[in-house]
């Protein structure tokens, strides 16, 4: 939901300069201890911060702003810090580590102010998650859930509001990419990307978001879908292609996968009301037992062609098409042109009554 009630993965940026970074703190109420600094990216380790006295420093390179997660040994409190060249001061308490004072840095500054911005939203979050371990009726839950949704819709303008505000910002790459990480929409994803430019597009999370985005953009309703090949459950491999000519429901599923199974008799449905009308459906499995993937094939009875090539969520098709969930499909036409994506049951039905005269 709101990604900052829950902890922020810090990762580094890549660029082509190399920026030196002395950090350096002071943490009352803490006499010896340690810190655990963790970042992605070109380092992907934890780094180790001795702390004497209440105070330590830290000297690590960076190619761009990072974010820098400092974890505290003493009592597992931590701040994210964005890194970046020059000196940087950290001075914090036991107890309170998370409100630390930064400074030295700007991009931490905005990345501050930020989290200074959704600050009440974060607290009325945590609320909600109360409220639902103690809801005790359904009723309650799906209240709890509509607030969430409205919740995260605030927090989504917000951070919208900030990216526009800091459109080359190394920290509005950060944010967008943590927001659409895992996004499917191609118009949600570019309604962030689109408000990005200049050095926040040569972040890692910049690059990052740049492939998303163009990756759903090759994969959207009016491309041409991309093909692959395949082998069967016999071993024959099997090109997408080859069936150039029909309309494609080409399916992404799996046997231990629940809402793939529950959608199957809809598929089945959709399949032999049309397959002597120039429709068939291609099944892909992210299966990883050849067994259990043809029992279910056998079980929910798919007489259409299944493949896979039993390596589950990297399968090369799966990856080709930036699959993250299931089930997913796409519905291409004669030419090999996606029409439809993750059309469901009655839905399915309507859009193949459509295009099949």
């Amino acid at each position: 939901m709101l990604i900052l009630l829950g902890c922020v993965c810090a990762m580094a940026y890549t660029s082509c300069t190399n920026k030196n970074t002395h950090l350096k703190g002071t943490i009352d109420g803490v006499k010896d201890s340690q810190i655990f600094a963790t970042s992605d990216g070109e380092r992907q380790h934890v780094d180790t911060i001795k702390v004497k006295d209440g105070k330590f420093t830290y000297d690590v390179t960076f190619t761009e702003p990072t974010p820098l997660f400092l974890i505290l040994k003493e009592t597992g409190e931590n701040i994210l810090v964005f890194a970046e060249g020059g000196n940087i001061t950290v001075d914090g308490k036991l107890g309170d580590f998370k409100n630390a004072k930064v400074s030295g840095s700007k991009s931490h500054e905005e990345f501050a102010s930020y989290v200074k911005s959704v600050e009440p939203l974060m607290q009325q979050g945590i609320a909600l998650r109360q409220q639902g371990e103690l809801a005790k009726s359904e009723e309650e839950v799906a209240k709890i859930s509509q607030a969430f949704i409205a919740l995260d819709s605030t927090e989504t303008e917000l951070m919208k509001s900030f990216v526009a505000a800091h459109p080359t910002s190394a920290v509005s790459s950060f944010l967008a990419s943590q927001k659409l990480g895992n996004e499917e929409d191609l118009e949600k994803i570019k309604s962030f990307y689109s408000l990005l430019s200049g050095k926040a597009l040569t972040t890692m999370y910049g690059q990052n978001l740049t492939l998303l985005y163009n990756k759903l953009k090759n994969l959207s309703v009016g491309a041409m879908a991309k093909d692959f090949t395949l082998p069967d459950a016999n071993g024959k491999p099997i090109a997408l292609s080859s069936f150039k000519g029909q309309y494609v429901l080409l399916d992404f599923w799996a046997s231990w996968c629940k809402p793939c199974r529950g959608e199957n008799p809809n598929v089945v449905a959709a399949y032999n009301a049309f397959k002597d009308k120039g429709f068939t459906v291609f099944g892909v499995s992210l299966d990883e037992k050849k067994e259990v993937w043809q029992e279910a094939v056998a079980a929910d009875k798919l007489t259409w062609t299944q493949v896979s090539d039993l390596k589950g969520w990297q399968s090369v098709a799966a990856e080709m098409y930036g699959i993250q969930s299931i089930p997913t499909n796409y519905l291409i036409d004669k030419e090999g042109k996606i029409i439809g994506k993750n059309l469901r049951g009655e839905e399915l039905i309507a859009k193949l009554k459509e295009v099949i005269k």
